[in-house]
């Protein structure tokens, strides 16, 4: 997957990028590696499992790893959301991953990939 585009809200890329830089770039390397055609034609990985549910298990896992959120955390959660936009309407390309409590202190970033597809991804403090 190629990213076609960055977009953020209330310069939350920029902070996101400066605070967490390792996990910034974990997570644009697991969107680069996304096959997007092979999940939307429910293609099938060589262990003949569903690449859709290997990509939202792996993009799941690298997220958990990376973001540990709670209470005594300054990260108090997140929500990635992966859709493809058709017309105006968003689809969803895999489940919403979220943890923890949406807070209305948050910072978000958008990314416009190839294919239509955009990455959304909110942090909430």
């Amino acid at each position: 997957m190629q990213i076609a585009g960055l977009y953020s809200f209330a310069n939350g890329q920029d902070y996101i990028q400066t605070k967490y830089p390792k996990h910034f770039k974990e997570i644009t390397q697991a969107i680069k590696a996304i096959d997007a055609n092979a999940c939307k034609t429910k293609a099938k990985c060589y262990d003949e499992r569903d690449s859709c549910d290997v990509l939202n298990q792996d993009i799941k896992r690298i997220v958990e790893e990376s973001w540990l959120v709670g209470q005594e955390r300054p990260v108090k959660g997140y929500k990635i959301e992966i859709v493809e936009e058709v017309g105006s309407i968003y689809n969803p390309v895999i489940p919403a991953i979220q943890a923890g409590n949406e807070t209305l202190n948050y910072k978000n970033a958008v990314e416009v990939l190839s294919g239509g597809i955009r990455v959304f991804f909110n942090a909430y403090y």
